[in-house]
Order: C-alpha cells, then sequence, then structure tokens
C-alpha cells in the first residue's frame, strides 16, 4: 500500500513538472496570446529536416499546441494538405492501409468513395490521419499518422508535406479566433525503399520484394549488429544505389 502511494506521488509530482515546463514554453508564444508548437515528440524527428519515409511505410508524429490566453478551453487543431483541410479522418487500419500502398488496379472496391478515383493513386489526404489524443486546459496534443500512399516516390521528386494549425474557437475570442502559424512538415518519399514490418525479418523482406536479405544488408550501412534484431518501421534501402559516371550509360 505504502510503494503504490509512492507511485502515485511520483506520478503526480511527474504531470506537475510536465505542467510547469509546457507553461513555460506556452510563455514564449505570441504574446498576443495565439497557440504555438509547445513540443514535437517522436523517436528521431526535427521538422527543420526533411522527414524520410517509404511507399507503404507508417508514421506517426506528436505535435502539442499550446497558450496562455484561455486556461479553460484548448485550441482545436487542424490539418491541411494541398487536397484540402480536415480536423479529424479515418482511422489507418491494415485495410486502409492496403488500400494506401496498391496500386488502383490491385485496391479492393471498398477503397474506393467515388468513380473518380477508380484509376488514379490515392494522394497523402486519403492517407493521413489527425487524432487529438490529449486536451487540457490551454493545450491540445494531437497525433498524425500519415502513409506515404502508391507512386508517391515517383511523384513530385518524392515530395509531400502537411501542415498543422491551432486556433481558439471564435466563441472565446469574438469573431476573429486567434490562429497559430502553420506547423509544417515535409516529407521526402525514398525511391527503391520499405519499412520493416512487424515480426518481418530480412529474409521475409526481401522476398516480398523480389530481393535478397544479402543485398538489402549491403545496401544499409548503417545496420550495427545482427540484422535479425532490427527494430520494426525501419527505413531500409531494398537495394545498393549506383551512381553514373560522365558519360556512363546502363
Amino acid at each position: 500500500m505504502r510503494l503504490l502511494k509512492t507511485q502515485e506521488t511520483l506520478l503526480f509530482g511527474l504531470a506537475v513538472l510536465v505542467a510547469a515546463v509546457y507553461v513555460a514554453q506556452a510563455a514564449t508564444c505570441d504574446s498576443a496570446g495565439s497557440p504555438c508548437v509547445i513540443d514535437v515528440g517522436t523517436s528521431s524527428y526535427n521538422n527543420s529536416e526533411t522527414f524520410l519515409t517509404a511507399v507503404g511505410c507508417v508514421k506517426e508524429i506528436h505535435v502539442v499546441f499550446g497558450s496562455l490566453l484561455d486556461d479553460v478551453t484548448s485550441p482545436h487543431v487542424e490539418l491541411f494538405t494541398t487536397s484540402g483541410t480536415k480536423r479529424n479522418s479515418i482511422v489507418l487500419d491494415a485495410e486502409q492501409e492496403a488500400c494506401c500502398e496498391n496500386a488502383p488496379l490491385d485496391r479492393a472496391s471498398t477503397c474506393i468513395i467515388d468513380r473518380s478515383e477508380e484509376k488514379i493513386p490515392f494522394t497523402l489526404f486519403r492517407c493521413i490521419n489527425l487524432d487529438i489524443t490529449d486536451q487540457w486546459p490551454g493545450y491540445t496534443r494531437a497525433k498524425v499518422t500519415f502513409i506515404a500512399p502508391y507512386n508517391s516516390d515517383m511523384t513530385d521528386d518524392g515530395k509531400l508535406s502537411f501542415c498543422l494549425t491551432a486556433a481558439h474557437d471564435p466563441t472565446f475570442t469574438s469573431t476573429n479566433p486567434l490562429r497559430s502559424q502553420p506547423y509544417c512538415i515535409d516529407i521526402q518519399v525514398q525511391r527503391c525503399s520499405a519499412c520493416l514490418k512487424q515480426g518481418q525479418g530480412l529474409v521475409n523482406m526481401a522476398k516480398q520484394w523480389g530481393t535478397q536479405w544479402t543485398q538489402i544488408y549491403s545496401a544499409n550501412q548503417d545496420i550495427i549488429g545482427s540484422p535479425d534484431h532490427l527494430e520494426e518501421g525501419r527505413l531500409l534501402r531494398l537495394r545498393p544505389l549506383y551512381a553514373l559516371r560522365g558519360g556512363g550509360t546502363l
């Protein structure tokens, strides 16, 4: 019982510490009170850099928006791409993942919303999900899950992007809600690459993509230790890259 109380005290102390950090960070936001990004959470992400991925890879980014303007309500968050704006969207389950990563002719009929989509690859807008995971007075934590859709590595040199904004509802700030600056993420869809799926080693990955596991191993010089113990979701090149010298041909 004493141990349980000690754990509860530690968790409460940690929560207070986190809240204090967020308040301190929010104090550096726009003095007018507009929400701003105060925390970004991923395993190796800096939005000043390009986010690398590959077709079919499922990736997540967590962003916290905060403001000292309103200590009662939380800012709402919207996501927008070149195709439109959304507050939330469909859940990217296994079926939807297959809809995004497969060629139009290989997609299940349940993937199609209207006939105009039958013969064209999905856009990022169809393969991205915004989920509000936490809200507390003055703060909102958003989780963005996205899949680089089929053929996105061959379109616009593999470049995609999306942005998040946060704002307080007009009911709090009259008819002109204070809105954050867009927080934009640039994505580079890497060609001839894939992400390691759950329970999938290099041998099974090689079979899926019609290559040899030794080709994958040699194409990724950053693999350290056993190739049988790589983390799920790791981005890997499927074959070595070759550069043509001046005057060279294939």
